[in-house]
Formats: C-alpha cells, sequence, structure tokens
C-alpha cells in the first residue's frame, strides 16, 4: 500500500511541477546554458496548435506532456531503492529536490540550449550513435 501511495502521490507532484515551473526550466530560453528562464512559467506561451523549435513535427504542447512523463517517471525509478524506507513527508522532500537540483538542469543543458547542446551537438551524437548502432546490428 505504502509503494502504491509513493508512486501516485509523486506522479500527482511532479506533474503539478512540470506545468507550473519544469517546462520552462528545461526548454526556457538558456541562462548562461545552465538553466531555462521563466519565459514559459505555468505553460505560458505553449502553443497548442504550433509547433517548437524543440518539437518540429509535433504542437509543442503534446512535447511538454510527453516530456513531462520522462520527468515524472525518473525520481520514481528511484524509489524502488528505497520502497517503504521513507517517511512520506522525506519522500516528498526527495523527489522535489530531485527533479530542481538534478532532472530540470541536466534535461536542459542536453535537450533545451544548454551548454551540453550548444557546445558538444550531444543530441546530434546521441542520434548518430543510436543510428549507427542499429545499421551495425543488421
Amino acid at each position: 500500500m505504502s509503494l502504491v501511495t509513493q508512486i501516485i502521490g509523486g506522479t500527482s507532484i511532479l506533474s503539478v511541477m512540470w506545468h507550473l515551473i519544469g517546462y520552462t526550466l528545461v526548454f526556457g530560453h538558456t541562462c548562461g546554458g545552465v538553466i531555462g528562464s521563466f519565459s514559459n512559467i505555468l505553460m505560458l506561451g505553449v502553443e497548442y496548435d504550433e509547433c517548437s523549435r524543440h518539437s518540429p513535427n509535433i504542437p509543442a504542447a503534446l512535447f511538454g506532456f510527453f516530456e513531462m512523463m520522462f520527468a515524472a517517471i525518473s525520481p520514481l525509478l528511484i524509489t524502488g531503492a528505497f520502497a517503504e524506507r521513507l517517511k512520506y513527508k522525506a519522500f516528498v522532500i526527495f523527489i522535489i529536490g530531485w527533479e530542481l537540483f538534478i532532472y530540470y538542469p541536466v534535461a536542459h543543458w542536453i535537450w533545451g540550449d544548454g551548454w551540453l547542446n550548444t557546445h558538444f551537438g550531444v543530441q546530434v551524437n546521441i542520434f548518430f550513435f543510436c543510428f549507427l548502432n542499429k545499421q551495425i546490428k543488421k
């Protein structure tokens, strides 16, 4: 019962966090390549019928919902390591801290306009690695 409560509660908390500040911290205009700005706080300005620079083939809001599931599942996967060993309050503090200090900045570095993407082209390298890996296995 406790693990189910942690997962459902965590998904709810992290989904709300994503809509409030997560999307903008990951995909907002970069602040020194470290974190996104608050240009899309509360997902304001995110188009529901037009594509964005991060999602050229699907509407920006749909892309935001898609990315929200990755943001929500990341700290919840760690829950299995300490299942039912933390009090619920400590669990909530952990997942909020993980999102704010680990997931949002690293996701911005790689998929936003962060320093890893702009200086090293991490997105491009990951794409070619996956493409070549598929070609070799054939």
